[in-house]
This record gives C-alpha cells, sequence and structure tokens, in this order.
C-alpha cells in the first residue's frame, strides 16, 4: 500500500488488487461509458510530466 498526501493535505491509499481477483470495472466502463472512453484518450494524449521521488525534486 502507498499513501500520498495530496496538495490539499488530504491523504489517498493506493493498494494493489489481489492477482486472484478478478476486476472487471475498467473493462465495463471502457466497453460501455462514452465519456470514461473520452478521458482516457485525453490522458493518452496529454503530455506526461516526470516523476521525482524524496529528495530527487529539482
Amino acid at each position: 500500500m502507498v499513501i500520498v498526501e495530496m496538495p490539499d493535505r488530504r491523504l489517498l491509499a493506493i493498494q494493489s488488487l489481489d492477482a486472484q481477483e478478478d476486476d472487471t470495472l475498467m473493462d465495463e466502463l471502457l466497453a460501455t461509458n462514452p465519456q470514461f472512453q473520452e478521458l482516457v484518450g485525453k490522458s493518452k494524449r496529454s503530455a506526461r510530466k516526470p516523476f521525482f521521488a524524496g529528495d530527487e525534486q529539482q
């Protein structure tokens, strides 16, 4: 699990799914939700910002 502090000081926990669990939500959203499909497409087209960990920030 990874805990991330957001700019507004909230904490966000990110946890991986169990490899044995079949999570179909993403597949369902991609297949049936045009708004979600548009967001994914927009994300793919956008520029990526470099990620710096801890003391690596410039």
